[in-house]
C-alpha cells in the first residue's frame, strides 16, 4: 500500500508547475502501483484542463467518472481514500531535501550528453539469474545508453548491506549490437563492477579496463550506466522504500 514518501510525492505533483518540471524523472520503479496510476492520471487531467493550476477535490469526481469508469466500487474506494490522504497533506516546501533530491535526479538525467537517458530505476526483486541466494532482496535497475552500433541496455543488481553503502552485486548486458559484444558481455569485463559504489570512479582507463581495444566507447557506456544507477539509488534514498 502507499506510504508517506509516495503521499508527499503525489501532493507535490498536485501543483501543475511541479508536475511539468519533474514528472519525467519519476519512474515506475520508484512508486507503488497506486502512486504510479495517480501520477499518470494527473498528467491526463492536466492535459484535459490546461487552465487548472492545482489538483483539488474535483479530481476525485473526474477520476471516477472519466478516468476509470469501468472500475469496481472497491477499487474506487481505495483510490478515493488515497486521493483524500494526498490532498489533506501539506505541500512539501519549494526548497529543502525533498525538492533537492528531485533536482539532483533531473540534473543527473539531463547531463548524459549523447546518452538516451532512459533509466528504469530499481524495482525490488529476488534475482536468481544474478546468482543471488533465494529469498535475498536486491534492487534491479536498467539504463539505456548509445554505443557505436545502437542502444546498449545495462542491467545492474544492487545490494544494500546494513550500515554500509549500497554496492553492485552484478551487471549484465540485456541488449546490444556491438561489434565486440562477446568481450562486452564477458565475465572478465563485467566482474570489474562487482562491489563498486556510488563514490567509485567507474571510469574506463582508471578503475575499469575496456572490454576490448575496439570497444572503448561501449565500455564507457556500460560504466556510465552503472554509475548513474548507483547515484540514483543513493540520491533517491531507495534503500529506505
Amino acid at each position: 500500500m502507499i506510504d508517506n514518501i509516495d503521499l508527499d510525492l503525489l501532493r507535490f505533483m498536485t501543483v501543475k508547475d511541479n508536475y511539468d518540471m519533474y514528472h519525467r524523472v519519476i519512474t515506475k520503479g520508484m512508486c507503488t502501483r497506486e502512486s504510479w496510476t495517480l501520477l499518470g492520471d494527473m498528467g491526463t487531467y492536466y492535459k484535459q484542463y490546461p487552465e487548472q493550476q492545482e489538483i483539488d477535490e474535483t479530481f476525485k469526481l473526474w477520476f471516477r467518472v472519466t478516468g476509470h469508469p469501468a472500475w469496481k466500487d472497491e477499487q474506487h474506494a481505495i483510490y478515493n481514500t488515497v486521493i483524500g490522504n494526498v490532498l489533506s497533506r501539506q505541500i512539501p516546501a519549494s526548497s529543502g531535501p525533498f525538492r533537492d533530491q528531485l533536482d539532483r535526479l533531473r540534473f543527473f538525467l539531463a547531463s548524459a550528453g549523447e546518452e538516451d537517458n532512459r533509466i528504469s530505476v530499481l524495482s525490488s526483486r529476488t534475482p536468481e539469474e544474478f546468482g543471488e541466494k533465494r529469498g535475498r532482496q536486491s534492487r534491479l535497475g536498467s539504463h539505456l545508453g548509445k554505443g557505436d552500433y545502437g542502444a546498449i541496455e545495462v542491467v545492474v543488481a544492487i545490494v544494500d548491506p546494513p550500515k554500509t553503502p549500497a554496492k553492485v552485486k552484478a551487471v549484465k548486458i540485456q541488449r546490444d549490437r556491438e561489434r565486440y559484444r562477446s568481450a562486452l558481455r564477458s565475465a572478465t569485463f563485467l566482474n570489474q563492477f562487482k562491489g563498486k559504489q556510488a563514490k567509485s570512479k567507474l571510469r574506463v582507463g582508471d578503475d575499469i579496463k575496456s572490454a576490448h581495444p575496439g570497444a572503448v566507447k561501449a565500455s564507457k557506456v556500460v560504466a556510465l550506466s552503472v554509475k548513474k544507477l548507483l547515484v540514483a539509488y543513493e540520491e533517491l534514498n531507495i534503500a529506505n522504500r
